[in-house]
């Protein structure tokens, strides 16, 4: 019996542990193609090796798994991000062809939208633990994405970058990714 009521403990420990170090963002609508290996801490200076920390070549385009998501120039893409308990920062969309999607200057030279990356988040309780206005993260943030019109027919990748986020976004001493604020 008292081995069940340690394990039940312990199951509870690991459960809470986990929402405290579940503190980071990521993409979770359209299904993204990054964060395989370095799933909600991909950053250029952590180790991811291109715009998607996976490349074209491990992509499911075309997979017989995979369900395609057809869209037409023009059309409206709605994102969808956890807030997580990180104020402050911005989105970034850009979208490239495919075959251009492991090139970086490709999606830095296509950014086709910017919005602050608590856009329309819902509510969150008042208190949290991480401080005011960090709010525990469990509401999403939402925004949508017009395709553009210079992509061509076939493939194509959107790219969801979130600059500037935690809560150092004050201190002009610090540098987020390749963004160096003086």
């Amino acid at each position: 019996m008292m081995r069940y009521n340690i394990l039940s403990i312990q199951a509870i420990f690991i459960a809470l542990l986990f929402n405290l170090v579940n503190s980071h963002s990521w993409l979770v609508y359209p299904p993204p193609r990054g964060n395989v290996y370095n799933t909600a801490a991909c950053s250029a200076g952590e180790g991811c090796k291109g715009p998607c920390d996976s490349p074209k070549s491990f992509s499911k385009v075309k997979h017989p798994f995979t369900k395609d998501m057809i869209v037409g120039r023009g059309e409206k893409l709605n994102f969808v991000w956890p807030r997580a308990n990180h104020p402050g920062g911005f989105v970034r969309l850009s979208a490239v062809p495919f075959e251009s999607s492991d090139d970086w200057s490709a999606f830095d030279s296509h950014a086709n939208k910017y919005v602050c990356y608590e856009t329309n988040c819902g509510p969150e309780r008042e208190y949290s633990s991480w401080g005011k206005n960090n709010g525990p993260g469990f509401s999403n943030c939402t925004t949508s994405f017009t395709v553009p019109d210079y992509l061509p027919d076939g493939e194509a990748t959107i790219q969801w970058v979130w600059y500037g986020g935690g809560i150092y976004y004050a201190q002009p001493d610090t540098a987020f990714g390749e963004v160096i604020i003086i």
